[in-house]
């Protein structure tokens, strides 16, 4: 498989400006690791924790990140005095998620894995579609300018991954938008560090396609896409709307 960099200078994060915990603007979504006692010695666990809004926390424990897993549980939480709980009886308080699933008894910790090239320079050969001065190397979408022509800005092919990164500056916190996606062929999509959309498949580009509920934080949140090619055409566009209608944010 061929590895693409495509790197837009503005998108770029310094190293000042790389996340960390105590930039999250909520104290519990993310990923959270630790491990479970089970009767065979301390075993590896994992969760992640997503906001629903107003109808509350949802915690997948699982045992890995790294590929599609059966759950050890699915459970739902709401916050009361600063301290999250389940409806399992788990709580996360303090960065402390423990609990109890059928192997045993766990606890984890939450943890922000970014990626250790994050703010870096272009490697040497990356294509840098924009640099802040111009847009001579940003390969347009013909009739429609939003799409990013992989393809024509680096060539066909079997078995390539490309990755798109931007910068989305909110004057203050949304905590509700929609992250709009269309892409030829597969695309995994990164918000703040957080995947957040992962829709692997063959398919010709239809923009705006995916729907991915989302919510932003005030200052700048950092998106970054995987865009992998099969054959034939490979493009990306992306937007971020008020709703799935395509309504402007205002």
């Amino acid at each position: 498989m061929r590895l693409w960099a495509l790197l837009a200078a503005l998108m770029a994060m310094p190293a000042a400006c790389q996340q960390t915990i105590e930039d999250l603007p909520d104290p519990f979504v993310g990923d959270y690791r630790g491990t479970v006692q089970t009767t065979h010695g301390e075993e590896p666990i994992f969760a992640e924790i997503i906001c629903w809004g107003d109808e509350g926390y949802q915690a997948n424990l699982l045992p890995t990140l790294e590929e599609r897993c059966d759950p050890h549980a699915v459970v739902r939480g709401s916050v009361v005095d600063g301290v999250l709980t389940f409806e399992d009886g788990s709580a996360v308080e303090d960065g402390v998620f423990a609990g109890a699933v059928d192997a045993g008894d766990f606890e984890m910790a939450r943890f922000l894995e970014l990626s250790p090239t994050l703010g870096a320079e272009a490697p040497t050969g990356a294509v840098v579609l924009f640099d802040g001065t111009d847009l001579e190397q940003w390969h347009l979408g013909g009739a429609r300018p939003w799409r990013v022509n992989l393809a024509e800005a680096l060539g066909g092919g079997p078995d390539q991954v490309a990755y798109l990164a931007a910068r989305i500056h909110a004057p203050e916190d949304i905590p509700s938008a929609v992250l709009e996606i269309g892409s030829d062929d597969g695309v995994k999509a990164w918000l703040n560090g957080e995947v957040v959309h992962d829709n692997n498949t063959h398919r010709p580009i239809s923009d705006f396609e995916d729907q991915v509920q989302i919510s932003l934080h005030e200052g700048w949140n950092a998106l970054l896409l995987k865009v992998t090619q099969n054959v034939g055409g490979w493009e990306a566009s992306a937007r971020i709307s008020a709703d799935d209608e395509g309504t402007p944010l205002q």
